[in-house]
């Protein structure tokens, strides 16, 4: 009995889902399709090649392929091993993008790390960091999610992550970082008092940090009348209506949508 589990065991660990993989090949090459559709206008004026993000696109795409493979063949569970490892990595990389001359500031927010040949979005390799270290600390406290002790440990990891990132600034990643510890926690059956508490502080924590600062506040209300503002917070909504407008539901099809033609800003 004792051999067939451990036969079972690795069978499971070595398995490979075709139909996830179907779908994950099937959503890539939509996206890489989408997106020449979306750029290759801007991508001929400020690169001088249309092809520019589609070529890119291709070759990020076949190395995240390999990639994926190779670690579909590892037992999942050799990952905690370097639970801790990663989260000091990310923590270093968080704090050089939003410290150093690394950091690449985009519309006044530094949220991409310079490594020579390529970028990095940071916050990328934080969600996956704080969703590794919660499920080490869950799994290795299992017997004693009841104490408050247990909580802390998981969220004292996610903060530190989520203040280097909510600096940068970008509230909208913190806040999914936040929810998605909180729903491992959830999960995982932390009692119903604390999942109350998590998640009332968590709410009036988010709407005191879109209150206190006035552009997020402005970007929560555009939507109610975007044409008071139709050059500024309001403009991308707009965009957006206009290309419903021009295309309906289904769009005008692919590769003739207007709004490409230098009507956004990015």
């Amino acid at each position: 009995m004792g051999d067939k589990m451990r036969t079972d065991s690795s069978n499971n660990a070595k398995g490979f889902d075709i139909g996830i993989f179907n779908i994950t090949i099937l959503l890539v090459l939509i996206g890489i399709v989408m997106v020449f559709s979306a750029s290759y206008v801007q991508s001929g004026v400020k690169h001088q090649d249309t092809m520019f993000f589609l070529k890119k696109n291709i070759i990020f795409s076949v190395i995240g392929l390999l990639l994926m493979l190779y670690l579909s063949k590892l037992d999942y569970r050799i990952y905690k091993k370097y639970a801790v490892a990663l989260m000091a990595i990310n923590l270093i990389l968080l704090v050089l993008t939003r410290y150093t001359s690394m950091g690449i500031e985009i519309n006044s927010a530094k949220r991409w790390l310079d490594i020579g040949f390529s970028t990095l979005m940071t916050s990328e390799v934080a969600k996956f960091s704080c969703i590794l270290m919660s499920a080490t600390i869950i799994n290795n406290h299992k017997t004693r999610l009841q104490e408050f002790a247990t909580i802390v440990k998981v969220f004292i990891w996610i903060m530190a992550s989520v203040f280097l990132i909510l600096v940068q600034p970008d509230l909208s990643t913190s806040a999914t970082i936040l929810i998605v510890g909180f729903g491992m926690l959830f999960i995982a059956g932390i009692p119903y008092l604390y999942t109350i508490l998590i998640a009332v502080g968590g709410i009036a924590s988010l709407f005191t940090l879109i209150l206190i600062e006035p552009y997020r506040f402005k970007r929560l209300t555009t939507f109610l009348n975007p044409f008071e503002d139709r050059l500024g917070n309001g403009y991308q909504v707009i965009q957006s209506l206009y290309a419903l407008a021009s295309g309906g539901i289904i769009g005008r099809g692919l590769g003739k949508s207007k709004q490409k033609f230098f009507y956004l800003p990015e």
